[in-house]
């Protein structure tokens, strides 16, 4: 039974204070299948401010264990003030500003990311020269940590995602916290059978959505391969909330056509209503809304390196809490009845949740380019069809195999 939200948490002035249950049910999580931290293990924590109190409870978990510690303070908002004041359009040196960060990301056997976006766009006016330098910077750390440490990425609710989502702060703790509250084991269940029984042993996919509307410009269609490469059980291993499955379509093959009718956060920016064009795996084209800065600003990421134009991700959300298009990009790639593809470098692990996997289709981003796309695909959002290899195997969201309707959005 999931906790009404007015007791999940309680305001004072701007300031939220989680209830003990929250946090106690979020690091226990964490703590025990996420990271499973045991005696000896040395553990990372890097926490926005707005994120405090599962800080200090992660850390109180660790410490009974008998686990070292390492904690980072990282506010985003400081930050991006900080690269504002710099001088635009020169390239930066950000190898100083993120030392402690490497050195204690590799010193670290598990790394536990929490982070509570109090401004979700504090980045969008920083100089793209500059922020592309820095993410560079930061992004070649979070990618080893990615693939080669146990770690764990959470997003809390604050009070400017809920208004930027136009909920109500309640609605939006109640969908996170029911999105947190699922029954993981039967999720694995039911995410192992389309793994291993439906999607591993295909070849080629067909990713279709808007289809039945007489308006073409928002029609997705995307064909692509996925021969040899296999998909990852994704719950909350990684991400805290989860439920997806992953992997990566054969590099140089994908053609189509990508629509996202909503707005997106594509390298720190919003984005409405872009597309994309693809063609022997890498995007051609694209549009923005007819917005040429937005489109100059989309080129200059697509332009950054070779990877940048293709796509290193192709996966499906199925958390049926999750239910509409949203900036976060933690959240929106969970949403059941979706799939999402990441424009740029693929994952490189040989391992996941305890498995092997192939995910690693080859495409490499100096840059560390890798930027989810999610497209929504239920019948409140033009409803769509993933085919594989001539059979439809989900229709508007809900998948055909009745073993997986745990999966499937449920509004």
């Amino acid at each position: 039974m999931v906790a009404k939200a007015e007791k999940l948490y309680k305001r004072q002035g701007e300031r939220i204070f989680y209830s003990d249950e929250m946090v106690r049910k979020i690091t226990n999580d964490i703590a025990n299948v996420s990271l499973d931290l045991q005696p000896g293990n040395k553990l990372f924590i890097q926490f926005h401010p707005g994120a405090e109190q599962f800080k200090e409870g992660l850390v109180r978990i660790a410490r009974e264990r008998g686990v070292e510690i390492r904690i980072q303070e990282y506010d985003p908002i400081k930050k991006a003030k900080e690269l504002k004041k710099l001088e635009a359009g020169q390239q930066h040196d950000f190898s100083g500003d993120v030392a402690e960060f490497k050195e204690s990301a590799d010193w670290a056997e598990k790394v536990a990311y929490l982070y509570a976006y109090e401004n979700p766009q504090a980045f969008q006016d920083v100089d793209q020269t500059i922020l592309k330098s820095y993410n560079t910077a930061l992004g070649e750390i979070k990618r080893n940590v990615a693939n080669n440490k146990r770690r764990i990425l959470t997003h809390l609710p604050t009070l400017a995602e809920a208004k930027i989502e136009k909920m109500s702060f309640k609605n939006y703790v109640q969908m996170f916290y029911e999105a947190c509250n699922r029954d993981w084991e039967k999720v694995i269940e039911a995410q192992d059978i389309l793994i291993d029984e439906i999607l591993n042993p295909g070849k080629n996919l067909e990713l279709f959505a808007d289809f039945d509307k007489e308006k073409q410009e928002y029609r997705t269609h995307l064909t692509m391969s996925i021969e040899g490469m296999t998909f990852a059980n994704s719950t909350i291993y990684a991400n805290y909330p989860g439920s997806e499955v992953f992997s990566a379509p054969v590099a140089g093959i994908i053609s189509g056509k990508l629509t996202l009718p909503y707005s997106v956060m594509f390298a720190g920016k919003k984005l409405p209503n872009l597309s994309l064009v693809f063609e022997k795996g890498k995007v051609i084209s694209h549009s923005v809304e007819g917005n040429p800065e937005l489109e100059n600003f989309v080129t200059s990421v697509l332009d950054s390196d070779e990877g940048a134009r293709q796509v290193g991700e192709v996966a499906f959300g199925t958390n049926p809490s999750f239910y509409k298009p949203m900036l976060n990009a933690l959240f929106v790639e969970k949403v059941g009845g979706s799939f999402h593809i990441a424009i740029g470098e693929s994952y490189k692990m040989k391992k996941y949740a305890g498995r092997d996997v192939n995910v690693d289709n080859g495409v490499e981003s100096s840059h560390h380019i890798h930027e989810d796309l999610t497209r929504m695909m239920t019948s409140k959002f033009g409803g769509g069809k993933v085919v594989l290899d001539g059979n439809p195997i989900q229709e508007n969201g809900i998948f055909k195999d009745s073993r997986l309707a745990i999966l499937n959005p449920t509004n």
